[in-house]
């Protein structure tokens, strides 16, 4: 059985943009530590840790948007697993797929966006 979008995500996360003239421009960083739950375990995502939230391919984005409220806390958590390994990839993208899912998004969205990740996504995840 899934988690609930706030099992899942039970506190607002604090993500700053990094400004046009900064060096890393396009990314954000997290202000404060942020906690997450999920079906294969809660985590953690530090203060300073980076994400670009969602990276869809452009000609993906015609059927997802890339910045779509539905997935935020899910790109998130995606980035900090991929970072850090914490889950095999498979898992991560499922997690991906469940966690975007249980934020109101259509199942059909989110298969895209899984089916992105698999075939994209492996050469940024980070084994442990």
């Amino acid at each position: 059985m899934s988690l609930t979008v706030k099992q899942q995500f039970p506190e607002r996360p604090c993500v700053v943009a990094y400004a046009p003239w900064e060096e890393k421009s396009g990314l954000w960083y997290f202000k404060h530590a942020w906690h997450y739950g999920s079906d294969l375990g809660a985590g953690r995502i530090p203060d300073g840790f980076e994400t670009d939230f969602g990276s869809i391919p452009s000609w993906l984005r015609s059927f997802v948007d890339d910045d779509d409220p539905r997935a935020l806390c899910p790109f998130m958590r995606h980035d900090h697993r991929y970072a850090t390994g914490a889950l095999l990839q498979t898992d991560a993208d499922q997690e991906l797929y469940d966690g975007c899912i249980a934020c109101g998004m259509s199942r059909v969205k989110a298969w895209l966006i899984y089916r992105a990740v698999r075939m994209f996504g492996g050469s940024h995840y980070k084994t442990k």
